[in-house]
C-alpha cells in the first residue's frame, strides 16, 4: 500500500506538480541523437496507471518529468501565422537548428546556385544582345533568352521535342503518368463526357485516335474504364474566384502584365485520354490523347484535337501551365510540405522525444523540414515572391487555395491506394506504363511492414494504442482547431454517400490505423516528395514547354494565328531510322522544336519571368541529402529504435530497398524517358529543399 505522503507526491507528480524536470534537448531537428532513449510501451502520466506501478513514485517523477519535456517542447514550437499570409489560417512553427549534415550541404548548395544563377542571368542577356547585334527574327531573338537560362543548368530534354508532333503527344501523356504531376489522371464515370455535358467530346472526336477507328465509343471507352480525364476547374476556378473576390493591388497588376503589354489569361482546362481497345490477352496499348477545352469562360470553350495543328499545340501549353500551378500549391506546398509540417509541429508539442516510440520512428523524417518551411512565406507565397511572379492570379488567390487545400482535403484520403482508387488508376491491367504507382506502391509496402515491426514491440494490441495518452494527445492535436487543423484525421468510420473517406475525428484506437498514418508520413516526406521535387527540372523548368502562365487569349479551332511554322517533315515521322539504327531526325527535330517554340511566344511568359520560373525549379531539384533507410548514427546499443525487433526492421528495410533500386535501374536502362525519381537510393529521408 502507498502511504498517504507517497500517495500525495503520487497525486502532484501526475497533475504534472514537479519542482523540476531533467533538461532535455526538445529541438526536433537534432533528434536526441546523443541522449539517452528509453522507450515505453504506455507513457505513465495517469494516476490510475501511476499507482499501478511498482514503484509508484519513482513511476511519478518519471511521469512528471515527461510532462515537463513535453511542455518545453510545446513552449519552444508554438503555433505562428506569418505575416505574408495572414489571414488565411495557415500556420508554421519556429524553426528549429538543422542538423549537420543538412547545414552544411545548404551551405555548399547555396554558393554554387548563387554562383549559377549570375552565370545564367549573364548568360541570358549576352544572348539576347548578340542575336539582336546578328540582324536574327525577332521572335528566334526572344527563343534565345529562354534557352540562355540554361547555360549553368542542364536543358531540359523536353526543350527538343516538337510540341505539335507525335513526338510532342507522347509527351504530353507521360506528363500525367510520370512528369511532376503525376496525381491528376481520372477515370472518366458516365455521363461525365460527351453531348450534353459541360465537355461535349464525340465519338467522332475519338475515332480520330490511333486504334479507335475501327467503331471505339466513348460509351464503350467508359464501360471498360480506358477513359480518363485531368480536369484543373478545382484550383484554377478556386484561385480565379478568390482573385476576383479579392481585388487586384497594385502589384498584383504590375504582376500580371508584361512589357509588351501581354496580360496573364486564366483557364481552367480538361484534357481527355483513351487506352485504345485491346485483347485481354494482350497488353494494353499506351495511353493516347483525344481532346482538350480550354475553358477560359463557359461562353468560350471550345474542344480542341490534335487534328487542330498550331491550337492543339497551344491548348497543352494551357494544360501543362494549370497542371503546373495545381502541382506547386496543391500536391508541393499544401499537400506536402505544410501537411507534413502539421504533422511535424503536432508530433513536437505532445510526444515525449526521450521515451516515446511513435517520436523516435518519425522524427529522422521530419529533419530540415521546418527550417525550410519557414522560408517559404519570404520567397515563395506573398505578394512580390516567386509564386506570385510565375503563377496566374493573385497573391492572396494563391494564399487562399494553399490555405483551403491544406485545411479541407481529408487525411485519410491522401493514402496512395486510397486516392489511387478514387481516381481509378490502379489496374495495371488497363495503365501499364505509370511509374509513380508502381514504385510508389513498392515504397510504401516496404515502408508499412517496417513501421509495423518497430511498433509491434510497443503495441501489441488495440489496447496499448489506446492506452498511450501521448499519442491521443497527438490526434487530437493534429485534428483541432486551435492545433494543426487537418481535416479528415482520425480512425476510419465507414465511407460518406461520395465514397470520400470517414472518420472518427482526432482519434487513433488501432494498430492498424496507428501504422498507416505513420507509414503515410514516412512516405509523403520521402517517396512522395521526392516524386514531385526532384521531376521539376526535368518537366517544369523551360516555360516554352510548360509555362506556369499564359500570356494572352489562345487561339480555337481553325485560329492559328501565328502557329503556321511547318514541322519539317522528316521531324514529323519519329518513327524513321536508317539501315545502320542511326536516326537522321535528331538534327531535323531540334530545328522542329525550335520553329514551334518559336511560334508560341506570344503566349509564353516574358524571359525574367520564365528565368524566376527555370532558377526555382533547378534549385528545388539540386538537394538531395539523406537517404531513405538510412537512418541517423547513434551510440546506443540495440540501434536507433532501441529494440531487437527494430534493429531488424531497420536492416531489412534497406535490403528490401536496396533490392527495389536494383530493379528500377534495371528497368529504366536504355529507356527513352527513365523514370528514377523514385529510385530509393535517390530519395532523401525527409523534405529537407
Amino acid at each position: 500500500m502507498v502511504a498517504a505522503a507517497d500517495a500525495a507526491a503520487v497525486g502532484r507528480a501526475a497533475a504534472g506538480d514537479t519542482g523540476s524536470a531533467e533538461n532535455f534537448n526538445t529541438s526536433p531537428a537534432l533528434f536526441l541523437r546523443l541522449t539517452e532513449y528509453r522507450p515505453t510501451p504506455c507513457p505513465p502520466l495517469t494516476a490510475a496507471a501511476i499507482a499501478a506501478a511498482d514503484d509508484p513514485i519513482a513511476a511519478a517523477k518519471a511521469a512528471a518529468a515527461r510532462r515537463d519535456r513535453i511542455s518545453a517542447a510545446a513552449a519552444a514550437h508554438p503555433w505562428v501565422e506569418p505575416t505574408t499570409v495572414a489571414g488565411s489560417g495557415i500556420r508554421l512553427v519556429p524553426g528549429a537548428p538543422a542538423a549537420v549534415e543538412l547545414t552544411a550541404a545548404w551551405a555548399v548548395t547555396a554558393v554554387s546556385v548563387g554562383l549559377r544563377v549570375v552565370a545564367n542571368r549573364v548568360a541570358a542577356a549576352a544572348a539576347t544582345v548578340a542575336a539582336a547585334l546578328s540582324g536574327a527574327p525577332g521572335a528566334l531573338a526572344g527563343l534565345a533568352a529562354y534557352t540562355a537560362q540554361f547555360r549553368a543548368w542542364t536543358l531540359p530534354r523536353v526543350a527538343s521535342v516538337p510540341t505539335n508532333t507525335p513526338d510532342g503527344d507522347a509527351l504530353f501523356v507521360r506528363r500525367r503518368l510520370a512528369g511532376a504531376h503525376p496525381l491528376t489522371l481520372r477515370r472518366v464515370q458516365p455521363g461525365e463526357v460527351g453531348l450534353g455535358t459541360p465537355f461535349p467530346v464525340t465519338d467522332a472526336h475519338l475515332a480520330n485516335v490511333a486504334g479507335c477507328e475501327g467503331g471505339d465509343t466513348l460509351a464503350a471507352a467508359t464501360e471498360t474504364g480506358r477513359l480518363f480525364l485531368v480536369d484543373y476547374n478545382r484550383s484554377a476556378g478556386y484561385i480565379a474566384a478568390e482573385s476576383a473576390a479579392r481585388g487586384m493591388t497594385p502589384l498584383d497588376e504590375e504582376m500580371a502584365t508584361a512589357p509588351d503589354g501581354r496580360r496573364k489569361v486564366a483557364y481552367a482546362p480538361k484534357a481527355l485520354f483513351v487506352v485504345p481497345p485491346f485483347e485481354k490477352t494482350s497488353p494494353p496499348p499506351p495511353l493516347a490523347p483525344v481532346a482538350i477545352q480550354v475553358a477560359a469562360s463557359p461562353t468560350h470553350a471550345p474542344v480542341l484535337t490534335p487534328r487542330d495543328g498550331g491550337a492543339w499545340a497551344v491548348a497543352k501549353l494551357v494544360v501543362n501551365a494549370a497542371d503546373g500551378t495545381e502541382h506547386e500549391l496543391r500536391a508541393h506546398m499544401a499537400l506536402t510540405h505544410y501537411l507534413m509540417n502539421s504533422v511535424a509541429a503536432a508530433a513536437a508539442r505532445t510526444l515525449d522525444p526521450a521515451a516515446s516510440p511513435v517520436w523516435r520512428l518519425l522524427s529522422p523524417h521530419f529533419d530540415g523540414l521546418f527550417t525550410i518551411n519557414n522560408t517559404t512565406p519570404s520567397t515563395l507565397l506573398g505578394e512580390g515572391n516567386l509564386m506570385h511572379q510565375t503563377l496566374t492570379g493573385t497573391a492572396a488567390g494563391h494564399t487562399a487555395y494553399v490555405a483551403h487545400v491544406l485545411h479541407t482535403t481529408p487525411f485519410n484520403s491522401l493514402f496512395p491506394r486510397t486516392e489511387m482508387t478514387k481516381r481509378g488508376v490502379l489496374d495495371a491491367s488497363i495503365l501499364r506504363d505509370y511509374p509513380y504507382r508502381d514504385d510508389g506502391l513498392a515504397i510504401w509496402d516496404a515502408l508499412h511492414e517496417y513501421v509495423a515491426a518497430v511498433l509491434a514491440p510497443h503495441y501489441p494490441d488495440d489496447a496499448a494504442v489506446a492506452a498511450d495518452t501521448e499519442v491521443a494527445a497527438w490526434a487530437a492535436e493534429l485534428s483541432s482547431r486551435d492545433g494543426a487543423r487537418v481535416a479528415g484525421f482520425g480512425e476510419p468510420a465507414p465511407p460518406d454517400n461520395d465514397g470520400t473517406p470517414a472518420c472518427t475525428a482526432g482519434v487513433i484506437r488501432s494498430v492498424a490505423y496507428l501504422v498507416d498514418v505513420c507509414t503515410f508520413i514516412i512516405w509523403t516526406s520521402s517517396a512522395h516528395h521526392a516524386a514531385i521535387n526532384f521531376s521539376q527540372h526535368d518537366y517544369l523548368a523551360y516555360a516554352p514547354a510548360c509555362p506556369l502562365s499564359i500570356w494572352g487569349v489562345v487561339p480555337g479551332p481553325g485560329e492559328d494565328g501565328p502557329l503556321l511554322v511547318p514541322v519539317p517533315a522528316a521531324a514529323a515521322d519519329s518513327n524513321k531510322n536508317n539501315d545502320d539504327g542511326s536516326d537522321d531526325n535528331d538534327v531535323n527535330k531540334d530545328d522542329a522544336a525550335a520553329s514551334v517554340a518559336t511560334a508560341m511566344l506570344p503566349w509564353l511568359p516574358p524571359p525574367p519571368v520564365a528565368s524566376a520560373q527555370a532558377e526555382l525549379m533547378a534549385i528545388l531539384a539540386s538537394v538531395r541529402v539523406t537517404r531513405l533507410g538510412r537512418l541517423p548514427w547513434t551510440p546506443r546499443r540495440g540501434g536507433w529504435h532501441g529494440t531487437p525487433e527494430g534493429a531488424a526492421a531497420v536492416a531489412a528495410l534497406a535490403a528490401r530497398l536496396d533490392a527495389l533500386d536494383a530493379e528500377i535501374a534495371a528497368r529504366e536502362a536504355g529507356a527513352e524517358w527513365p523514370y528514377e525519381y523514385l529510385r530509393p537510393s535517390r530519395v532523401p529521408r525527409s523534405v529537407n529543399i
